[in-house]
């Protein structure tokens, strides 16, 4: 079968022996989503989930591992858990921020193969995770909705402010045109009446030369 194949995080994984996959990731070479196409499409965090080994699952996603990762039939890692009844791993992976709710290319989530393999501690468990889920996705949907409301009065408080800052700009100018207008004006008044003085002292020069 072309493309890659178990390598020895997915072995690592599988043993449960979390610190040699601590050490393996270390190195820097491996893959830590790389999809065994042997197994259709299993990644290293399905491995430890199929044989329920928390520690190896925390690793593993510490490491950048997706927790909601997919096989070729669309199974996550919560899935091959709650087949088979591995509640500790399924906890490690609700906790890792794993999606309880996905459904596979049959339409099942997690929680139907759980009860339908008679996984009873499961099947309670995944009920509570996906109310809980529900909740913190509203509660998150709540809180967007009042940031966006809340970055929406700030920006049209800024927008009142700029609009009063421009039209108190404007009618500063506005004030400072009419007083040059004014200025000018006083200004001219004042030629005339001196321009007036002038020539009436002339013209008394000239009366009074004539006498």
């Amino acid at each position: 079968m072309d493309g890659p194949i178990m390598s020895e995080v997915h072995e690592a994984a599988a043993a449960g022996d979390s610190e040699q996959v601590l050490n393996l990731l270390n190195l820097g070479k491996y893959d830590v989503n790389q999809k065994d196409t042997e197994w259709h499409d299993r990644t290293p965090l399905h491995w430890a989930a199929i044989k329920g080994h928390a520690e190896s699952i925390r690793v593993l996603v510490d490491y950048g591992a997706n927790v909601d990762a997919v096989t070729d039939s669309g199974w996550t890692p919560a899935h091959f858990a709650a087949e088979i009844g591995k509640l500790g791993a399924l906890k490690a992976l609700h906790k890792l921020g794993a999606d309880m709710e996905i459904r596979d290319c049959c339409g099942d989530m997690p929680r139907d193969l759980a009860s339908v393999y008679g996984q009873t501690e499961c099947v309670e468990f995944l009920k509570l995770a996906e109310y809980e889920d529900r909740i913190q996705r509203e509660r998150e949907k709540q809180e967007r909705l009042e940031r966006e409301e809340r970055d929406r009065r700030e920006e049209d408080k800024r927008r009142r402010e700029e609009e009063l800052r421009q039209q108190r700009k404007q009618e500063a100018e506005k004030r400072a045109k009419e007083k040059g207008k004014e200025k000018g004006k006083k200004g001219g008044g004042n030629n005339g009446s001196k321009g007036k003085s002038l020539a009436s002292v002339g013209k008394a020069v000239l009366l009074m030369g004539g006498k």
